[in-house]
């Protein structure tokens, strides 16, 4: 299939949200790009029914970044016509508010101080989170097949349905190996999740990716609140649980519960997913906390999904880029809500000479 491909500017591994992002910011600067996906767009780890976009994070970078993706979140809605995050709003909370409210401050991001009541109006199946809580009134939950539905449109044919089984430089550029032909392209961006380190290995790219599968467990809402709106909730008060991130359903009354502590490790991102049941301890934990902090919900879960998890060992929500030659490859957890300014600047880090600040491996950590 050679003898049919010009050389590409650009070919993006994965169809995942990030990669579709970045595909589109390339065709929108003009670029010749295609996107390889193996199985269906957003199957791998941007799979499910729900993502909290919201700006609560350690690092005051990642406020900035988390400002900046939301306005590129209105421009995609812009562009489609209707709402990808919900305005129902993310309540917040645990022993680190003020912490949270000065980087808030400082990003200049609106946020609110609810007392019980007011929590409840926010989240209607709430039992109480203390005294005080903060509410971002611009975060929500993030409508994600709606999202990856808009980008493979936007993408048209310049998304191929097809397996990445290597990439082999060549003299200057590069061939991408795949289930259906050879394509040659002048820059390659992989961001294939868990697959990602297995194709960046033996191109000399060993990534500090630590692989594992999280739980989350869906609720039904009680009738009488069904047709309630209902804000997220990122729950820090239990720190042995280092904590609790739940969201609403789309499209369903339902609300979706994951706890922090129920990540299990796996050897590596081939490795199967255990099965949901011999997680029981884990599925009881979410329903306990359930029972006693959301009793607007039933108490057993009407779904459990386990979802793959990729970190890197500085922070939760930490990515990164790394380059090599005309490879850019991007690895991170966490990262849907980043997507709409993720990709543009993996767009950058590739046909520049250099990984885009923003996504470069903080210089305080450890190699």
């Amino acid at each position: 299939s050679m003898g049919r491909q010009a050389e590409l500017d650009l070919i993006v591994v994965g169809g995942g949200i990030v990669g579709l992002s970045t595909a589109v910011a390339a065709q929108d600067r003009g670029l010749a790009v295609l996107c390889f996906e193996a199985a269906r767009p957003g199957a791998g780890q941007s799979a499910g029914r729900t993502r909290i976009f919201r700006h609560r994070h350690e690092r005051p970078e990642l406020v900035e970044l988390a400002v900046r993706a939301r306005r590129e979140w209105e421009r995609w809605e812009m562009r489609l016509g209707h709402r990808l995050v919900g305005d129902e709003g993310a309540l917040m909370a645990g022993p680190d508010l003020e912490d949270h409210a000065h980087r808030f401050e400082a990003a200049d991001v609106e946020y609110a101080e609810v007392d019980p009541s007011a929590q409840r109006r926010a989240l209607p199946i709430l039992a109480s989170l203390g005294e005080t809580a903060l509410l971002d009134p611009k975060g929500g939950a993030i409508r994600i097949r709606d999202a990856v539905e808009a980008l493979v449109g936007w993408l048209g044919e310049r998304l191929v349905l097809a397996e990445v089984l290597g990439l082999e430089q060549a003299d200057g550029g590069l061939e991408v190996h795949t289930s259906e032909g050879i394509w040659r392209a002048r820059r390659t961006v992989v961001c294939a999740g868990s697959g990602t380190d297995r194709l960046a290995r033996p191109l000399g790219l060993e990534l500090p990716v630590r692989h594992g599968c999280q739980l989350r467990a869906t609720f039904g809402v009680r009738e009488g609140l069904a047709g309630e709106r209902l804000a997220c909730l990122l729950d820090r008060r239990d720190t042995a649980a280092s904590g609790v991130y739940a969201s609403q359903c789309e499209g369903r009354p339902c609300y979706t519960v994951g706890l922090h502590s129920s990540e299990v490790d796996l050897p590596d991102g081939t490795a199967p997913i255990p099965p949901a049941e011999s997680l029981s301890p884990t599925v009881e934990r979410t329903s306990r906390y359930v029972a006693e902090n959301l009793p607007g919900l039933h108490p057993e879960p009407v779904e459990l999904r386990l979802c793959r998890t990729t970190k890197l060992p500085w922070g939760n929500d930490a990515f990164a880029a790394w380059r090599q030659g005309p490879v850019t490859v991007f690895a991170g957890n966490n990262v849907f809500k980043f997507a709409p300014v993720i990709g543009p600047l993996l767009v950058d880090s590739a046909v520049s000479d250099d990984v885009a600040p923003e996504l470069a491996v903080p210089a305080e950590v450890p190699a």
